[in-house]
């Protein structure tokens, strides 16, 4: 058998490096797609629990009777584990729309949904950059953040014992724990609160 001579040799790299470089260059892309968008492979669970089904891109909404809507769910990524009933949850973003006034919006880098689906019965537990976030009657952002929130859905109620932050236009505030109350429409700053307050804050 006759082994190709150099020149032969360099000529066949030369000829088969473009197609290789090609698919090289797809792995990495695909590679780079699974462990990307917002990091959402850093936000699996612990291996070794079986779950039952996933979904990507999740958007579940719930109305009331009158066809007005009560809330809204989304996330990036929703794995579902039979045992306990628990959904897991990659950059949840949970919304409660009032009767009356603007929507309280929370969000997460990751959360848990325990319940069968039933309003009445999930129950969402909030973590890491937790934010709360509602726009005000005159116009103004309110935002508070901490690290873990939890929120009964039907009784539109949220609390967290962790340390929080809450800014708007015209104050800051620190707390540890915070409770609120959807249907009484308050937030209460539990303990260790104190704050600045500026009625007339300086335009940017």
């Amino acid at each position: 058998m006759t082994l190709p001579s150099f020149p032969a040799l360099r000529q066949l790299f030369l000829t088969l490096f473009p197609a290789v470089a090609l698919v090289l260059a797809a792995v990495l892309w695909l590679q780079g797609r699974s462990t990307g968008e917002e990091g959402l492979a850093t936000l699996d669970t612990p291996p070794g629990e079986e779950f039952d089904y996933f979904i990507t891109g999740m958007q579940r909404s719930m109305l009331a009777p009158d066809g007005h809507p009560t809330h809204t769910l989304q996330a990036a990524r929703v794995t579902h584990y039979p045992e306990g009933d628990r959904a897991e949850l990659a950059l949840p973003t949970f919304v409660w729309f009032p009767e009356t006034g603007t929507p309280w919006s929370l969000s997460a880098r990751t959360g848990t949904l325990y319940g069968n689906g039933e309003q009445a019965d999930d129950h969402l537990e909030l973590r890491e950059q937790v934010e709360l976030e509602r726009v005000l009657a005159d116009g103004s952002t309110l935002l508070a953040r901490t690290s873990q929130l939890d929120a009964a859905i039907a009784a539109r109620e949220f609390s967290t014992d962790r340390p929080v932050t809450i800014d708007s236009a015209a104050q800051h505030m620190e707390s540890v724990g915070m409770h609120g109350d959807l249907l009484g429409n308050r937030l209460n700053l539990l303990q260790e609160v104190r704050g600045r307050h500026d009625p007339t804050p300086s335009q940017p």
